[in-house]
């Protein structure tokens, strides 16, 4: 029995090593497609290309649109835009081909570069529709000008309306003193709001106002062309609701006390006497008029005296066994102070 063999089959040949020899023949997983390892074959029996160098596979196709290569491109039905999706990340090293137009690029690191110029590029007329994304026309257009309008070649402008080009009207200020003539543009219009034609019209102001009327209404009077109110008796009667009388004859006027009457003049009335007014040295303003406010007692020139012991209500007055009195004169006032002892 031979031990530490190994088999190996490669196709209908079949091999058996030792064991050590087999170790040495077997391939790690792990070196499987690594670094310093051995690449692998994808399942069309091909080398994949992440395991190939960058030089090799440098060559990325793509749709080319607002500065971005986009890996699928979707065109729009009748009105809707075109679809760019699958944004494509830029590399340097790489070569980016656009399928629209064959034209080349590469990444500069910020954006992408055309390589070459298109006018290098042979165009045929299946490039230029595909660029245009229709099929130009083979016949010229036919421009034609509308109303209002000149055509030069292809090139539109306004149309002249016949109008001589200029100033029309006053140049200047106009001073509006009576019979000053001045020029007045008469100005026509179209449908189409362009001025067809102007002319000047001349007016000149009147010196005086000959052919207007004019007619005083009810409560004016007229004189040539001045107007003036006139009342009447009625206007002031309906206005106050009433006819007011000519003269004052239903009022009466009394004088009161202190006042006279004269017809409707009033005027004070002084006198000595009730109901007069005071005027200069009147006797009843002497000074010798009692006052009635105060008793006959107390105006009588003999006024009564009394014992202290009839007073009633009077303060209690502290016995004093000894005190002294001293006095100070301050300018013309003389001061007293006394001090008491009590007993």
């Amino acid at each position: 029995m031979v031990k530490n063999i190994a088999k190996i089959a490669h196709g209908s040949d079949v091999y058996y090593l030792k064991d050590s020899e087999a170790r040495q023949s077997l391939i790690d997983k792990t070196e499987k497609g690594a670094a310093n390892g051995v690449a692998t074959l994808d399942s069309s029996g091909k080398v994949p290309s992440s395991q190939l160098p960058s030089y090799v596979d440098d060559i990325i196709e793509g749709y080319y649109h607002e500065d971005n290569f986009y890996a699928t491109f979707t065109p729009g039905e009748d009105e809707d835009p075109d679809i760019y999706s699958d944004l494509i990340a830029p590399e340097t090293g790489k070569i980016y081909v656009n399928k629209d137009t064959n034209y080349t690029y590469r990444w500069s690191g910020s954006a992408y570069v055309m390589v070459g110029s298109p006018t290098n590029l042979e165009l045929t007329s299946a490039t230029i529709i595909a660029a245009l994304g229709y099929t130009p026309s083979a016949t010229d257009t036919t421009y034609t000008a509308g109303t209002g309008l000149a055509l030069t070649g292809t090139e539109f402008a306004l149309a002249t309306s016949g109008v001589t080009a200029g100033s029309y009207g006053p140049s200047a200020d106009v001073d509006g003193t009576n019979g000053t003539t001045i020029s007045v543009p008469y100005i026509t219009v179209d449908e189409y709001g362009r001025v067809t034609s102007i002319s000047n019209k001349t007016y000149t102001s009147r010196n005086t106002d000959t052919n207007t009327t004019y007619s005083a209404g009810t409560g004016l009077s007229l004189s040539g062309t001045t107007f003036s109110l006139a009342l009447t008796k009625a206007m002031v009667t309906t206005a106050l609701g009433y006819t007011p009388p000519t003269s004052d004859t239903n009022t009466t006027y009394s004088a009161s006390t202190g006042l006279s009457l004269s017809g409707t003049a009033f005027s004070v009335k002084y006198g000595t006497t009730a109901g007069t007014a005071c005027q200069g040295n009147d006797s009843r303003l002497s000074n010798s008029r009692p006052a009635s406010d105060v008793y006959s007692w107390a105006k009588a020139s003999s006024k009564p005296s009394y014992a202290w012991s009839e007073i009633t209500g009077k303060p209690t007055i502290p016995s004093v066994t000894t005190g002294t009195c001293s006095s100070t004169t301050v300018g013309s006032t003389k001061y007293f102070y006394v001090s008491l002892t009590a007993a």
